[in-house]
Formats: structure tokens, sequence, C-alpha cells
């Protein structure tokens, strides 16, 4: 090899020695920012947006008022004026009333 061909060589290997860590931070850099937007635009997993719309189950009876287990929970809870609901009943919540849960039985509609 001549003198030009060791220094290419060299040149080129400093160059992927640089190219490399800089390659594998704009990768990580990448999964980072999508892991990050994905956590921006998932759905609300806690508080009062979580409860409202889940299903759960009667324990007690529930005229107007009883005991439901919701996402392996119990519950206070109320029915929705007008419904008595027995224990055993499945139920969807409606509302949520400080800690008391509102409640509807829930519709086989899914």
């Amino acid at each position: 090899m001549d003198g030009y061909s060791r220094e290419l060589v060299a040149t080129t290997a400093a160059a992927l020695a640089w190219m490399a860590p800089l390659g594998l931070a704009l990768a990580l850099t990448l999964v980072l920012a999508w892991l990050v937007v994905r956590a921006q635009r998932s759905r609300i997993a806690t508080g009062r947006e979580d409860i409202v719309g889940r299903r759960g189950e009667a324990r007690t009876a529930l005229a107007p008022e009883g005991t439901v287990l919701v996402g392996g929970e119990l519950w206070r809870a109320r029915a929705q004026a007008g419904q008595t609901i027995a224990a055993g009943e499945q139920v969807q919540v409606a509302a949520l009333e400080g800690l008391t849960l509102i409640v509807r039985r829930a519709h086989d509609d899914t």
C-alpha cells in the first residue's frame, strides 16, 4: 500500500469510529421520542376519567345504595334514580360523586 491508501484507510476508520456512536445516539433519541409521544397520547389510567364507563359487579343490593366491585376494588355505590340492582348483577359506572359511584345496570351491547 502506498501512503495515499494508508491515509485513506485511516481517515475512513476514524470517520466510522465517530459515526457509529453518533448513529447509536440518534437511534436512542428517536426511540425515546417515540416513547414520549406514545405516553402523551395514551388513555388516562387513573382518576375520574378512568372509572366512568367501567363495568363491575354489585356485591350487595343497591336499593339505592350498596357496594360494587369495579377494577378489583370495592366501592360505595348508588343506583341511578329509579333503579334497584340486585347483588350479583353487572353494573356500569355512570358518574362519580365524591367517593361514591353512581351506577346503572350494564347492557350486553359489546
